[in-house]
């Protein structure tokens, strides 16, 4: 698999049922074995076209998923960016820290990844919050920088996420 196939393979698993966890014999540098994480033969003759149907759906059905910390300032701010937008779906959000898996899924995450980080950040120590658009990947720094250009909230919603579209809070405008 390709590093993006990769990475919208682990999402689906993560995303699909809250038991799946990444097993701690997974080194999260190397390519992970699809088996481990796809439902399907991958070495059937329809793998292709399993595998495309996987990354079109896991796109498709969570356009935006951010990968956090839970006692995080910066995840805090990704999540507060997000909830003013009202999404419809709303964020998935998975708090990476909290998960059995942490220690095998963060540097997964990041090596998977990296390749979409501006040169800078790809140098930078691997670190969370990592939003999710569409499976582009975005890190913090370049979020603070859409979103002060005001091109985030665009392309949230050409990731498929509708803005103010979610139901409102009570109490909340």
């Amino acid at each position: 698999m390709e590093p993006a196939e990769e990475l919208a393979a682990v999402t689906s698993f993560i995303v699909s049922l809250p038991q799946n966890v990444i097993p701690p014999s997974v080194d999260p540098s190397k390519p992970i074995d699809p088996e481990l994480v796809l439902d399907f033969d991958t070495r059937g003759e329809k793998a292709r076209d399993e595998l495309d149907e996987v990354v079109r759906d896991v796109w498709n059905r969570f356009p935006v998923i951010l990968f956090s910390k839970y006692h995080s300032a910066a995840s805090r701010e990704v999540k507060a960016l997000l909830e003013a937008m009202n999404l419809k779906p709303s964020p998935t959000i998975i708090d990476v820290d909290q998960r059995p898996d942490a220690d095998t899924l963060q540097p997964l995450l990041y090596r998977l990844t990296t390749p979409y980080l501006e040169e800078t950040e790809a140098t930078d120590d691997p670190s969370l919050p990592i939003l999710l658009l569409s499976g582009q990947p975005l890190s913090l720094s370049q979020i603070r920088a859409l979103d002060e250009r005001h091109e985030l909230r665009p392309m949230v919603a050409k990731s498929g996420a509708v803005i103010n579209g979610g139901k409102r809070k009570k109490g909340h405008r």
